[in-house]
């Protein structure tokens, strides 16, 4: 054999990344075994990943409790102490009869409070000593975990280039993967803007019934203060309704992406306003009245309309993500189980 082949050959053997032009079903299934175990350990690093967060909290517990029974201890003690220095308390109850009585319960108080403190502190050192344990078994699944996605491709390419069948229910599975993908990220988008025109329907309203409420207060003779007020109202209610307009078109052409052609018509307010300060009468409060009636109507209906197509849009996304992820679970088993056995 040429030297030169002879050196092609050993870079290729050298290279535990390189796929063999040709092979056994020993290398898939080894390939398979080795993943296996990694998602061993990628299962095992997540569950003590949650023991060790679950630890750090009680470790943080147990230290609060320890700095507080410290402090009771302490308390005990120095009742003890007092007492067994015969001061003015201590005195008065060794005249009546009941020091050594007093003192026995402050020094039961003491040793039990003493007790307690010792507990803790035991369990504060096995709640680190596990801690510690936690930490060693991280480290051990840490690198398994980390070759996980490389071991993945590296059986993916391998099936692709052995396995034909498999092949092409992986390329059927990719493009109804990409599929789903792209009409989540629109539902998605829908959901967002259609979030956003609730949003600002829902102050429009809030600002339409304030207007109709201090517009009642004015027909009964609530004058200009109350008509300013209205007014003010009415300001806050077509502002939040122009933001709604643009909230509208948004959400209509996130629609039309998914194939729905809808148009969403906004209330428009009265121009009213200075008839409504010039002529302020019954007459005229009447009139600007059913008109935020009309408004106030239409807008509450169409808030309706919107909140049920929200929930439409987010129950269609809730669908699509869950068949997105089963159809990403059903690729990663397909490549997990092929060339086994």
């Amino acid at each position: 054999m040429p030297e030169g082949e002879a050196g092609t050959m050993t870079d290729k053997s050298a290279d535990p990344n390189s796929l063999p032009e040709a092979g056994t079903d020993s290398e898939l299934r080894s390939l398979t075994m080795q993943l296996e175990e990694a998602e061993r350990a990628e299962a095992m690093l997540a569950f003590n990943e949650r023991r060790r967060d679950k630890l750090r909290q009680d470790i943080f517990a147990m230290e609060r409790k320890i700095f507080e029974l410290e402090d009771v201890s302490r308390k005990e003690h120095e009742d003890v102490e007092q007492l067994s220095r015969l001061g003015w308390s201590a005195l008065w109850l060794k005249l009546t009869g009941g020091l050594e009585e007093q003192l026995e319960l402050e020094r039961q108080e003491a040793d039990e409070a003493l007790f307690r403190l010792k507990e803790a502190k035991e369990q504060l050192d096995r709640l680190q000593t596990e801690l510690s344990e936690v930490g060693v078994r991280l480290a051990e699944h840490i690198g398994p975990t980390r070759m996980l996605p490389v071991l993945k491709q590296k059986k993916e390419e391998l099936v692709r280039l052995r396995l034909p069948q498999v092949k092409e229910e992986l390329d059927r599975l990719d493009a109804e993967l990409a599929g789903k993908t792209s009409l989540l990220a629109e539902l998605r988008e829908a959901c967002s803007a259609c979030s956003d025109l609730n949003g600002k329907l829902g102050q429009a309203l809030s600002s339409l019934e304030s207007a109709s409420n201090w517009g009642t207060y004015d027909m009964l003779g609530g004058g200009m203060i109350s008509t300013h007020i209205k007014h003010r109202r009415m300001d806050e209610a077509q502002e939040a309704l122009g933001a709604a307009r643009s909230a509208a078109r948004r959400l209509e052409s996130e629609l039309k992406d998914l194939g729905r052609e809808e148009a969403y018509r906004i209330p428009v307010g009265s121009g009213a306003r200075l008839g409504d300060y010039l002529l302020d009468g019954f007459l005229m409060d009447w009139f600007v009245q059913s008109k935020f009636a009309a408004s106030r109507e239409s807008t509450r209906e169409l808030l309706g309309e919107t909140r049920a197509l929200y929930r439409s849009l987010d129950g269609d996304r809730t669908r699509q993500e869950s068949e997105l992820s089963a159809l990403q679970r059903k690729r990663e088993r397909l490549i997990l189980e092929a060339g086994r056995g």
